[in-house]
């Protein structure tokens, strides 16, 4: 049996022609690894994206849902209770008291709202029932108003947060 042996020439070819080969063959396989992990990261990205979007919508509906249950619908009910429908039984310091509990949370009122609020409750203060009309049916035309707006923006905030809930089930 004849042993074949390369000679020094064929070696001293044969090496970078094999060196040559297994870095092709490791570029390729480098290639496809960065292609994955760029098509992973891509995946990554677009998560983190629709869960900022999606912490975003649910953070605006929390704050939409505070004002609403803070101070536009005890604000509201106490004009209904004791300015519009003029019937009170509690004492002028009692509905001072809810009035100025409500006034705590004004500032989730927005700023026209805001305005009529406080000018309304300094003259409410200051003035019992006596409060000039014009004061009271701005401040209720505002608070209705803004009230409208407000549901209607958490209608519309509800139903992204449904269809942001679909799309990431899919």
């Amino acid at each position: 049996m004849e042993v074949f042996f390369l000679s020094r020439d064929k070696i001293t070819v044969a090496l970078p022609v094999l060196a040559i080969l297994l870095a092709a063959f490791s570029t390729l396989i480098s290639a496809d690894s960065a292609q994955k992990s760029y098509e992973q990261t891509e995946k990554t990205l677009k998560i983190t994206d629709n869960t900022l979007k999606l912490t975003e919508t649910e953070q605006e509906i929390r704050d939409i849902e505070r004002s609403l249950d803070l101070f536009y619908y005890p604000l509201r009910d106490f004009l209904d209770k004791h300015v519009i429908q003029s019937v009170s039984n509690y004492s002028i310091s009692k509905i001072e008291r809810e009035l100025v509990n409500i006034g705590h949370y004004r500032y989730l009122a927005t700023d026209e709202t805001r305005k009529y609020f406080e000018k309304y409750q300094s003259e409410f203060l200051e003035y019992g029932n006596a409060t000039p009309k014009e004061h009271i049916t701005d401040l209720s035309i505002s608070v209705a108003n803004d009230i409208k707006l407000k549901e209607d923006d958490l209608q519309k905030l509800n139903n992204l947060k449904a269809q942001t809930y679909q799309s990431k089930s899919n």
